[in-house]
């Protein structure tokens, strides 16, 4: 028991205490990779660059596609039966509450969660083990420019989730409402422009930061873990980086949730 409590205790300083440490000095290679994406962007080489942004953006957008359309064709028939279940009595709840914690505050979080599973986790693993135990292993201004082309695709990649899963879930409302005929952009214009489009430009913000902030922790936590793990093969000792993956997950979504809780009482002085 004892010892039980004593490994628990141990995870969580590496949790919340190293491994915030461990993000903080990521900051130094992540400025680095700025400069070597500007300095190439404005070089012969500028090709070479946008071509790895975009590769890096598409790869994150199909990553994420899939489960956030199966996500967002539930909330389009659930919100749908919600509207038809409550009626003209309830609409103004629905739009003026529900919908609007689901768009500001629920759906950013939800696509933290998904970006930390579909591209946090993956990523992690490659810093950790692909390039220290790869057949070719790249030098660290190699690893360096890989990092702001992860960046800009998890803030392409959380904004474009967000974006579907809230207008799913918004017209799913508009067809179970009492509102006359089928949804069009003048019915989505109106309801937006009414209780909604602040909290979607609010959400739509909240979920591109978290996009971020998800990304940079799986690639903080990884390139420590390959430090480590490189460290390690030197003193022919062992190391079990393998933590990091599930710890850069957990650090993560504990963060977007905290950011959650301290911007929710202005946010919904704002949106209210």
């Amino acid at each position: 028991m004892q010892s039980t409590m004593y490994h628990f205790v141990d995870r969580l300083r590496q949790l919340f205490v190293e491994n915030i440490a461990h993000v903080a000095t990521f900051l130094r290679p992540t400025w680095r990779s700025a400069l070597l994406s500007l300095d190439e962007l404005g070089s012969a080489r500028w090709s070479h660059a946008l071509t790895r942004f975009g590769e890096q953006t598409l790869k994150a957008l199909l990553r994420s596609f899939l489960p956030v359309l199966g996500l967002g064709l539930a909330l389009r028939y659930g919100a749908a039966s919600l509207a038809l279940a409550t009626g003209e009595l309830g609409r103004p709840i629905l739009e003026s509450f529900v919908l609007l914690i689901l768009v500001r505050d629920a759906l950013p979080l939800t696509v933290a969660l998904f970006l930390a599973l579909r591209q946090g986790a993956p990523l992690t693993t490659k810093f950790a083990f692909a390039w220290v135990e790869g057949s070719t292993i790249p030098t660290e201004q190699e690893r360096q420019r890989e990092i702001l082309p992860h960046l800009v695709a998890s803030v392409v990649a959380g904004g474009c989730s967000f974006s579907l899963l809230a207008w799913l879930a918004l017209y799913g409302y508009l067809v179970g409402s009492p509102l006359a005929g089928m949804p069009d952009f003048t019915t989505f214009d109106a309801l937006m422009g009414a209780t909604l489009r602040t909290g979607y430009l609010l959400g739509l913000a909240k979920a591109a930061l978290f996009g971020a902030l998800v990304i940079y922790v799986a690639l903080a936590l990884g390139w420590q873990a390959g430090l480590e793990q490189t460290r390690a093969l030197q003193q022919t000792r062992k190391h079990y980086p393998h933590y990091y993956i599930w710890e850069a997950a957990s650090l993560s979504l504990v963060l977007c949730v905290g950011i959650t809780i301290v911007l929710w009482q202005p946010l919904g002085a704002i949106s209210l």
